[in-house]
């Protein structure tokens, strides 16, 4: 991944996509969702934008994954 916080990033540029894709799983019978926290964390985010936001990110993306499986 050349740059910083790529899959990070994600939850901010593309919102869309990352619920499309936990939308997916589900309909393909996923039991389990998982939001996309992966470097979440306040040195990682610090490479791309103000670490202070890191808690915000995470929530957002527990958000992101809740709406797009709900019923």
């Amino acid at each position: 991944l050349a740059r910083p916080g790529l899959s990070a990033r994600a939850i901010e540029d593309v919102p869309v996509l990352v619920a499309t894709i936990h939308r997916e799983y589900s309909e393909a019978g996923a039991d389990l969702v998982t939001a996309n926290t992966f470097r979440l964390h306040e040195r990682n985010v610090a490479g791309w934008t103000d670490p202070s936001g890191a808690e915000r990110l995470v929530h957002r993306s527990i958000e992101i994954a809740r709406s797009a499986v709900a019923d």
